[in-house]
């Protein structure tokens, strides 16, 4: 497409077919379909993917072969993985990811490290702690040594972006147990907990977004996995409220 004048319209198609197919087909094995595109829109995943194209393909060819660590086939989720990797670099660090379905989580857990990480990030500890943990990560410490401005913080305008995710992760949190163990909530939970860890870091905070997008998944599944009326308004009404506001 280089050679064409509309050349990135072009790149722009096929990236966004491939990724709505796949989302797409994540959302109908699912079961969520209605559910998941009206979070696709309200949770900004289109946004995103439209605007990081290489990451958003990698992200969703991810999201899509996550299901396998489920089905307990490492060598299919392995593939996905390295699949995504040829189109953005970050994504092999998803690899080990199979292995959390090892581990057991309670709702306490999630609700401990997502307060704590908010609370550091609020009075300012997290900086010298991301910038020291970056700088010994492999590329990661490499770019670092040379473009060391892509590490230095973002100043943030009013905090509310991430009191926003802080608050759709705690009530997924604290509902935990009431859903049916399903690994794109811990993925979410996960992903949550390392934006807040990393934001403002740009590069460290975008390899944050193949877990936190699992939110797509994750908020269909608590709305239906729950009969209590105020919850599923509240999973409806905050993130279009939020995404109307900032639009």
């Amino acid at each position: 497409f280089s050679n064409s004048t509309y050349g990135y319209i072009y790149v722009l198609f096929v990236s966004s077919v491939i990724t709505v197919w796949l989302l797409y087909k994540l959302l109908i094995k699912c079961n969520i379909l209605y559910l998941g595109v009206f979070f696709l829109f309200t949770l900004n995943l289109l946004i995103m993917i439209n605007d990081q194209v290489r990451q958003g393909i990698a992200l969703s060819i991810f999201l899509y072969g996550f299901q396998y660590v489920e089905k307990k086939f490492f060598f299919k989720y392995s593939l996905f993985v390295i699949l995504a990797t040829t189109f953005h670099y970050t994504a092999i660090l998803l690899l080990p990811l199979y292995f959390i379905r090892c581990f057991t989580f309670k709702p306490w857990m999630w609700i401990f490290l997502l307060l704590l990480v908010f609370f550091l990030h609020r009075i300012g500890l997290l900086s010298n702690i991301v910038v020291s943990v970056l700088e010994h990560t492999p590329i990661y410490g490499e770019i670092y040594q040379t473009k060391g401005v892509y590490f230095e913080a973002v100043q943030e305008s009013s905090g509310l972006g991430t009191l926003y995710k802080l608050i759709i992760a705690l009530v997924v949190a604290i509902s935990y147990n009431k859903m049916k163990r399903n690994y794109y909530v811990d993925l979410f939970l996960i992903g949550s907990i390392l934006n807040i860890f990393f934001v403002g870091f740009l590069l460290a905070e975008r390899v944050s977004f193949y877990l936190l997008y699992a939110n797509v998944i994750a908020l269909p599944l608590l709305y239906l996995s729950t009969k209590k009326k105020i919850i599923r308004l509240f999973i409806l009404v905050i993130p279009l409220t939020y995404f109307v506001v900032q639009s």
